[in-house]
């Protein structure tokens, strides 16, 4: 089966920051933002979760999460071998973000991707896997690798070691409707 991963992020500020402080999502918000993902949505959902356990929903069922400063939709929708193609209503669903992060992976194929949007303009995208190599790479690459390899403490958790849960995502299932 494998690790995957089909998520993306709008955000105000740092994800990990405004995850770990994030506690019950805004359902209202939550609701409008699987409307806007998924138009034709019937308004049908599933029990919720923690984001740990839904990073990749099967297909036609997305979960979602609107938190102060951070929206996050995990769906299969953003898994695009080219993250600059991303459909136009996913990158403008929550407009009054900032910033929009992709992160996408299929590890039995070893396929990765991510991409990061300021203000709605393209800063990085990547995609690649074995079979294919680089499939798109636009923009300076982060120094992010640079940092880490440079680092003389472990990366921090996602999660402090005191916090036992992730956060709540709410479930729906908006190809339901379709």
């Amino acid at each position: 089966m494998g690790a995957k991963t089909a998520v993306l992020i709008y955000t105000d500020g740092h994800p990990a920051d405004l995850l770990c402080s994030a506690t019950e999502p805004d359902l209202p918000a939550t609701t409008a933002l699987i409307s806007r993902t998924n138009p034709g949505w019937d308004g049908s959902t599933a029990s919720s979760g923690d984001l740990q356990d839904y990073f990749c929903p099967d297909q036609g069922i997305a979960y979602a999460g609107s938190f102060p400063g951070i929206d996050v939709l995990c769906d299969r929708q953003v898994m695009v071998d080219r993250p600059s193609h991303l459909p136009a209503h996913l990158l403008h669903a929550s407009a009054y973000r900032g910033r929009v992060i992709l992160h996408a992976v299929h590890s039995v194929t070893d396929w990765f991707a991510y991409a990061i949007w300021e203000n709605g303009t393209l800063l990085r995208s990547l995609s690649l896997s074995p079979d294919s190599g680089v499939i798109e790479s636009i923009g300076t690459p982060l120094g992010v690798r640079t940092a880490l390899l440079g680092r003389r403490t472990p990366p921090p958790r996602p999660f402090p070691a005191s916090q036992t849960r992730s956060p709540t995502l709410c479930p729906s299932t908006p190809g339901a409707g379709r």
